[in-house]
């Protein structure tokens, strides 16, 4: 339970940030569908992305995700695998530089 708690700390503070941490590590991750976790979780594929906007959808969610803890680890590691190909150092460069030509070819 410690474990989770200082997840749960570090996810007030900067919670994508976390996100990117945890998949990193090859871990399973449960995500609302809010604030761009979209962009990054595929639901079922390499993460769980559900609406849990009131408490009880969250233990709702929890509760269908607990019961089949055999998925964790291949989620787990498509969780590192999408971090590994999207947001790495050299990955994340392009993609700026992507957009800052995009951004200086429409003048803005």
């Amino acid at each position: 339970m410690q474990k989770l708690e200082r997840h749960m700390l570090t996810v007030k503070m900067c919670p994508f940030v976390f996100l990117l941490e945890t998949m990193a590590c090859a871990i399973s991750v449960l995500a609302h569908t809010a604030c761009g976790n979209a962009d990054v979780i595929q639901d079922n594929t390499n993460g769980f992305l559900r609406d849990l906007a009131t408490p009880i959808q969250l233990r709702d969610a929890l509760t269908a995700i607990l019961s089949n803890r055999s998925a964790f680890p291949p989620l787990g590691n498509a969780a590192r695998h999408t971090i590994e190909n999207r947001f790495t150092f050299p990955e994340m460069a392009t993609a700026y530089r992507r957009l800052y030509l995009d951004l200086a070819a429409r003048g803005a």
